[in-house]
């Protein structure tokens, strides 16, 4: 069946959600995609924010010191995942990241919104396969996501 989903042409992501993948697997997918993209993506980090923020920064800045040094990472302290139903907070180091994390999420299924503070997202289960229709196209012709409040 998924031979006749490609050979189709259907969009990734909706097939992505609509193949029953559980939500933490989605979640590990956006890694998974952000990685590919150049973002260090950290699952289950077991410190505290700010101290996995200087180390992930350090570790960066000796990998690819003319890089961005852009990251996104999740805590093992934050709970078992968006499939528990509570939001799961998303670490970031910046604005231009948390743009590329918010158009990963929507890829899979998986819906954000701004966290309490800046450089922290708030992921859960249930954004609509179709998210890919809120993404606009700027005036150089690239998609652009815009996330509410950020």
């Amino acid at each position: 069946m998924r031979e006749d989903r490609r050979g189709a042409g259907t969009d990734s992501a909706e097939d992505t959600a609509t193949t029953g993948l559980a939500a933490g697997d989605r979640l590990l997918l956006v890694f998974a995609e952000l990685a590919m993209y150049g973002v260090a993506a950290e699952d289950d980090i077991r410190t505290e924010p700010e101290q996995a923020r200087a180390e992930l920064a350090a570790l960066l800045r000796v990998r690819a010191p003319y890089g961005l040094g852009s990251y996104v990472f999740r805590l093992r302290a934050d709970g078992a995942g968006p499939a528990a139903g509570a939001p799961v907070p998303l670490y970031t180091s910046g604005p231009e990241v948390d743009r590329a994390v918010a158009a990963a999420c929507a890829h899979h299924g998986l819906a954000v919104r701004p966290g309490p503070r800046a450089g922290v997202l708030l992921v859960q289960d249930g954004a609509a396969p179709t998210a890919r229709s809120s993404q606009t196209r700027s005036s150089s012709g690239m998609p652009s996501t815009t996330i509410p409040g950020g």
